[in-house]
């Protein structure tokens, strides 16, 4: 659908003025209801998305723990990266 959308926007760019003038006022009927189509499909969007207040206290406990985790082991892998990197640039030096 996205992809019509796009070809049909670039045939509009690309078309001489004449050929579209008379799609203007079909256009300029149909823009007030695409607003309100997109309002109302992003206000069922907002009212479906997960609410934050809903996890329990130890599921928030556990989750937590497991990004402090996941974010120890980032730094400590981000360490180990630049540790490497210094060694190929050692080895690289003593190579020339």
């Amino acid at each position: 659908m996205l992809t019509v959308l796009v070809v049909v926007s670039l045939a509009a760019i690309l078309a001489p003025q004449s050929w579209l003038q008379k799609f203007i006022s079909v256009v300029q009927v149909l823009v007030p209801f695409q607003h309100a189509a997109q309002a109302g499909a992003e206000a069922i969007d907002d009212s479906l998305a997960a609410d934050p207040r809903s996890v329990s206290g130890t599921d928030y406990d556990a989750l937590l723990r497991s990004k402090q985790a996941a974010d120890h082991q980032v730094a400590a892998l981000s360490l180990r990266i630049d540790e490497l990197e210094r060694e190929v640039g050692l080895l690289t030096a003593a190579r020339l």
